[in-house]
């Protein structure tokens, strides 16, 4: 199993919906991505190497919330307001700049 899928696993054991996404860009694949559930979820068969993986905000994925920030301030001052979470993310010119929670 390569990289992605084992991403898309973790992610669907957390209960979040994935979705394939075009390599190096936010487009979903799929032009159904918005009504993906738990249960069309296949981790080992949706993606393939070059894919991104995005995910479904909001209830499908057990009411997923992102914290997007937006600037170096709100990175800064981000461990000081937000509660601790184990699912901080970014792109390599912003790392730490989205923090998911389950509502």
């Amino acid at each position: 199993m390569n990289a992605i899928n084992k991403m898309a696993e973790e992610y669907r054991n957390r209960g979040w919906v994935t979705v394939p996404v075009h390599p190096k860009s936010k487009r979903p694949i799929s032009k159904a991505w918005q009504n993906r559930t738990l249960e069309d979820v296949h981790p080992r068969n949706d993606f393939s190497t070059d894919e991104n993986i995005g995910v479904v905000l909001g209830k499908p994925s057990a009411n997923l919330v992102d914290i997007d920030l937006d600037c170096d301030e709100a990175i800064r001052v981000a461990p000081l307001f937000l509660p601790k979470t184990d699912a901080v993310f970014g792109r390599s010119g912003r790392p730490k700049s989205h923090w998911l929670y389950n509502n």
